[in-house]
């Protein structure tokens, strides 16, 4: 008999298949999963938020990174890179700025991409101009 862990494991694991192979409906499932079974998962949140970012579901992506960033006791700088993105398309300009700054704080792989979108947001929120925002730098590959 395998233990709640093992099991946890197992469906973050095909859940990750599935977010490879372009499938993120099938892997919010695998993730909730393994979220059901190991509550302080900190990879299958952040993973849940990854793939309810692909599926425009703003609100649940940002549950989840949320709830991995608690976990990491706000150590993780990828996930506050994420989440930045996240609160920009949910128009929190403020928060993506914080949220980028605490990746740049913890030495994100992202922390030149980070400091030019918190230069970026910072000229939008003083003019406005929504063509800033489509200079915005995301990492291609994650």
């Amino acid at each position: 008999n395998l233990s709640d862990k093992q099991k946890a494991q197992i469906y973050y694991n095909l859940g990750v298949c599935y977010y490879r192979l372009k499938q993120p409906e099938k892997a919010v499932v695998e993730f909730e999963k393994a979220i059901q079974l190991k509550n302080n998962y900190e990879k299958a949140f952040y993973a849940l938020g990854m793939a309810n970012t692909d599926l425009k579901n703003w609100s649940e992506a940002k549950t989840a990174f949320r709830q991995a960033l608690k976990l990491s006791k706000g150590q993780n700088s990828e996930l506050w890179f994420d989440l930045a993105f996240v609160l920009i398309e949910q128009n929190d300009f403020e928060g993506a700025i914080e949220s980028f700054q605490n990746a740049i704080k913890l030495k994100s792989v992202a922390s030149f991409e980070s400091q030019r979108n918190v230069e970026i947001l910072t000229n939008f929120l003083n003019s406005r101009d929504k063509k800033l925002l489509a200079k915005l730098v995301a990492l291609e590959v994650r």
